[in-house]
């Protein structure tokens, strides 16, 4: 394709930067020209606007998004509880805003709101690896970073990962039928900047002088990806522009990236938290420049014989020496490290690391709050901060130390690492559909091979795991390398499993690919018990029994229970005297994890017969902030239709009632809903109190459920449907179900319910055992 430009939007065409992309969007949502000023009178319109639903000003924000970012008053704190955007509720004072009408006025607010939102949308697409799609096309349309944001924006980032994941074929649209698809094409191609500094720029240039109208190839593979089946290797050719420049590449951390000009070719590794920037001399070759605060600024050709990083520092001396006269001299500055989690950003405390200068490496450690203070380097210095390997160190970030550095904490981001773990015995068959422990973090997680003898893992870099049986005994540990694509873990069948070895896959750098046996039998042969010794040697990960890039063991906020849901029916509640938020977090039967969402509980006080008040509190939780998942063949959407209102569970039953529905597989369902914000039973309804108990419609032959109430002796009766249903609810833990008569004599119709009057039209599901394990 030729270098490719933004879409005009409205008949202007705008900047293909991040201003450029804040008009758009803006244009887009409300008719606004930004670049006018606020004072125009298609401004001041636009940034007053609030549409039919209540959405307002230049970028048409909803209540839940100005939560986010900080103005309006969370649900907990706020009389509004409802995601209605009626607007009724209190604000936060945030940027002195105070009022609704505060908002409106504000068009610079409005501005900082939404490049905060831009951030917020980011980080949530990389949380849900969309950043795997960049560079795909559907439908002849490039997915890119800026085009999935604005998606975001418009249906949320859950909707524009059902889009890519069907290849279209599910496109969301928001009530004014805009999808999903039609803001990914039309918000396309604009560089965001700062949103994230995972960016590699190109420039094409010959004798430095930029080369434009030249083709440039791009092939860019992550085969660790969650999405890589559905991807493969991605290829894009873009025609360099009048500056030698082609769009920017952003793919997920750890993508390999090929670039090809005239024959000539370079490889990158698509770093997590870098600006990286390359310059193609069509003359000569690929000059690789790292992190740069200014990514297009040209380079010195290398100097041949020298480390990378020796360059780096002397190109950078050079320079400055260009710049200081005779009697100035460089100058040391003292900074602070911190060492944050490259998905979460929080600080990892007690971390030991190595940071790279003047071509030595020396050890560091973070202190409890993830930082270490009073580091001293001086001004133009290259410095590499690294973490332990195999054999070697992993860079997992560099920069340039330079004045503004001066007392100032330098974020270093930790990459996470995606990859598959691989089980086979020792004549190579897999070991399929089998349950073993892995041991992270102070966490024990326990994982079941699928047909093909994977499971899938997801670490941060330098750290170590361990691999061992559900008993909980450990038997390896290995380290966690970036870019490993996939380990193999060889066990003998023979020894029940206590015989081990790994064998990492070939190709991986720094890994020796001879099997290491481990073995545990008190009869081991002497060259068993030289196996063990080499096992020693390959965990020198450890000193004193604990890794050497030990960490605090994870925990939740203090705000925050944690409803860990498995497969099986177990729910393990952890933190459960959090008042704040509640969690949801689903383990299939291969052990992937799914997050269901996070919300605030509402306080209310206990209920009996009659919603009679009694001694205790109950915390409840708005089911309409749970109302849809789905990945693969699993998952659900959930809709309450309720003139009462009754969308309120409480948080074991709802952690029940999400489990029953994510292992049941994909499913629409519709009920008449649990309790109301009070906690009330409300009429005709008498045993809905506390959030206990709640109704769903039958499920229908060919979904006709979804049109409306089936009852039990409709033809469109699915009784095998509804009956798998109920034993999946007993999973959980469920214990009353009321279901209607199969005639009119007062026989349950489906098998292990009891008959109820009215009941012909819905499942009434109840009398949970309240059994759940507290971590």
């Amino acid at each position: 394709m030729s270098y490719p430009k933004p879409l005009p939007i409205q008949n202007i065409q705008f900047d293909a930067d991040r201003h450029g992309f804040m008009c758009a969007l803006s244009r887009r949502e409300s008719s606004s020209n930004l670049l006018l000023p606020h004072s125009d009178e298609i401004n001041k319109n636009a940034a007053w606007n609030k549409n039919s639903i209540g959405f307002v000003g230049y970028f048409q924000f909803g209540e839940d998004a100005l939560i986010d970012c900080g103005y309006y008053n969370p649900r907990i704190k706020n009389t509004d509880k409802y995601r209605s955007n009626d607007w009724t509720g209190s604000w936060t004072g945030k940027d002195n805003i105070k009022t609704f009408q505060d908002f409106r006025v504000s068009a610079d607010i409005q501005i900082k709101a939404f490049n905060m939102w831009i951030d917020i949308q980011c980080y949530r697409a990389r949380n849900l690896n969309i950043n795997e799609f960049y560079g795909v096309c559907i439908d002849k349309v490039e997915i890119t970073e800026s085009g999935c944001i604005a998606a975001g924006h418009l249906k949320g980032p859950e909707s524009v990962l059902e889009y890519l994941t069907s290849g279209g074929g599910v496109n969301g649209k928001d009530k004014f039928n805009t999808s999903v698809g039609n803001y990914i094409r039309e918000l396309a191609h604009y560089d965001l900047e700062t949103c994230c500094n995972r960016k590699i720029y190109i420039t094409v240039k010959d004798n430095n002088s930029p080369v434009s109208d030249i083709a440039v190839k791009v092939e860019s593979e992550y085969k660790a990806g969650k999405y890589y089946s559905k991807i493969g290797k991605i290829t894009n050719t873009y025609t360099t522009n009048k500056d030698g420049k082609i769009p920017v590449i952003i793919r997920h951390p750890g993508a390999v990236v090929k670039v090809t000009v005239n024959g000539k070719s370079q490889t990158i590794t698509q770093k997590a938290d870098q600006r990286q920037s390359y310059t193609i001399d069509i003359t000569g070759s690929i000059k690789a420049t790292g992190t740069l605060s200014q990514p297009d600024t040209p380079k010195p050709r290398p100097v041949p014989n020298k480390s990378p990083q020796d360059q780096r520092n002397e190109q950078n001396l050079q320079q400055q020496a260009q710049q200081l006269s005779s009697s100035e001299s460089l100058k040391d500055v003292t900074f602070n490290i911190t060492i944050v989690e490259g998905d979460t950003k929080k600080p990892i405390t007690n971390m030991r690391y190595y940071l790279v200068y003047k071509s030595s490496s020396k050890e560091h450690r973070t202190n409890n709050q993830g930082t270490e203070s009073n580091i001293t380097a001086t001004v133009g210095e290259d410095i590499e901060v690294c973490v332990a390997g195999k054999k070697s160190l992993q860079t997992v970030g560099s920069f340039t130390v330079s004045s503004n550095h001066e007392g100032k904490t330098i974020n270093v981001s930790l990459p996470v690492e995606s990859f598959k773990l691989k089980v086979i015995d020792t004549n190579k068959a897999v070991v399929k559909n089998s349950y073993f422990m892995i041991f992270y973090r102070g966490r024990k997680i326990v994982k079941k091979t699928n047909s093909q003898g994977f499971f899938s893992l997801k670490m941060l870099v330098g750290f170590v795991y361990g691999f061992g049986q559900t008993n909980g005994t450990e038997l390896l540990k290995i380290r966690c390398l970036e870019g490993i694509g996939e380990q193999i873990i060889e066990i003998n069948s023979s020894a029940k499993y206590t015989a081990m070895s790994i064998n990492i896959m070939r190709g991986i750098p720094g890994f020796n690919t001879k099997s290491q046996h481990v073995s545990s039998s008190s009869n081991s042969s002497k060259a068993s018990q030289k196996n063990v010794e080499t096992k020693k040697i390959e965990s020198n990960t450890q000193k004193k029994g604990n890794p050497i890039t030990s960490v605090v063991t994870s925990k939740p906020t203090s705000d925050t229970t944690r409803y860990h849901i498995y497969h099986n029916g177990k729910i393990k509640r952890q933190n459960a005297n959090a008042t704040g938020y509640a969690e949801f977090i689903y383990y299939d039967e291969n052990g992937d994890k799914h997050n269901l969402g996070k919300s605030s509980y509402i306080k209310v006080s206990k209920l009996k017969a009659g919603n009679k008040v009694i001694a205790g509190n109950v915390y409840l939780i708005d089911q309409r902030k749970h109302t849809s998942y789905k990945k693969g063949n699993i998952g659900y959407k959930w809709k309450i239709v309720s003139d009462s209102k009754r969308y309120y569970l409480n948080g074991v039953t709802l952690a029940a009632t999400l489990g029953t529905m994510m292992s049941y597989g994909y499913e629409e369902y519709i009920g008449s809903g649990w309790s109301n914000v009070k906690g009330q039973s409300v009429a005709p309804s008498r045993t809905h109190r506390n959030g206990e108990a709640g109704d769903f419609r039958y499920l229908g032959k060919k979904r006709a459920h979804i049109n409306g109430p089936v009852h039990t002796t409709s033809s469109t009766f699915d009784l095998q449907a509804n009956t798998r249903l109920v034993k999946h609810f007993k999973r959980f833990k469920f214990n009353t179900f009321y279901t209607g008569n199969k005639a009119a004599n007062g026989v349950a119709k489906i098998s292990g319910t009891s008959w109820a009057p009215n009941h012909h039209h819905h499942l009434h599901v109840g009398g949970h055992s309240y059994e759940v394990e507290d971590i």
